[in-house]
């Protein structure tokens, strides 16, 4: 799980380098990645979409307004 505000600098290289590394040691098809953007004023939803969806297992969680992991990570 990976919760992302205000990341759209680091998002995309973040899910390159994971997918790269889950590629690379065999481990993509057995993987799921979550990632949790709460309504984040950058690109940072639209960019987590794209970078997610090399992913076999995925899932794109937008839980709307920012109120702290232990909400937004549910």
């Amino acid at each position: 799980m990976i919760p992302a505000f205000r990341e759209a600098l680091y998002i995309g290289r973040t899910l390159d380098a994971l997918h790269d590394y889950l590629q690379a040691r065999g481990l993509l098809a057995t993987t799921e990645i979550v990632v949790v953007t709460a309504d984040s004023p950058d690109d940072t939803p639209a960019i987590a979409e794209r970078g997610i969806a090399r992913f076999p297992h995925r899932a794109h969680v937008y839980p709307g307004p920012k109120v702290g992991k232990g909400r937004d990570s549910r």
